[in-house]
């Protein structure tokens, strides 16, 4: 547990490999006025491992999921983190809570026994932001699945962070995250 202050308040970084229905419904009740709409038609995986940003005893203010992933680079496989569900309830938005959740998440000893390389699905809006946090976009084309079928986006990029994504193509067999 990694602990930041906001003002007077602490606020604690806490792990779990589970979410309680109640704390889904603390952070993504609001999922029309958090989540871009161009990703209402997509369907995304769950992450396996949580990140919370709480006051202790508190729901929690923020969260960050990961999981493990695969996917295929050009000719060769590999494994990734895959980051996804980042949201910040509204009262607690501007106080760089996820940059708080990604410096825990990049340093983390779990995280880092996964994989050597981040990466996350992302609006093109919001590329700038990630780079902040060290992703770059992938150059290639990506294709993921959905129903079953193999299916690019163009509102989303992929991002990655640590070893480089050099190739042509992407393939992951499975939803994104």
């Amino acid at each position: 547990m990694e602990r930041h202050d906001q003002g007077s308040n602490v606020m604690d970084i806490q792990f779990s490999d589970s979410m309680s229905k109640e704390e889904f419904e603390h952070l993504f009740r609001w999922r029309e006025q958090v989540f871009p709409a161009e990703g209402k038609n997509i369907d995304w995986s769950q992450p396996d491992w949580h990140l919370y940003s709480r006051e202790v005893g508190q729901l929690a203010a923020a969260h960050l999921g990961y999981g493990r992933y695969q996917l295929t680079l050009d000719e060769r496989s590999i494994d990734v983190v895959g980051v996804g569900d980042v949201v910040v309830r509204p009262e607690h938005q501007g106080k760089g809570l996820p940059s708080k959740l990604f410096k825990h998440l990049h340093h983390c000893e779990h995280a880092n026994t996964l994989a050597e390389v981040f990466t996350l699905f992302c609006p093109h809006r919001l590329e700038s932001y990630y780079q902040q946090h060290g992703y770059r976009k992938f150059q290639g084309t990506v294709s993921f699945l959905q129903k079953g079928v193999a299916t690019s986006s163009d509102d989303f990029i992929l991002m990655y962070r640590g070893t480089p994504l050099t190739g042509k193509a992407i393939t992951i067999k499975g939803e994104p995250w």
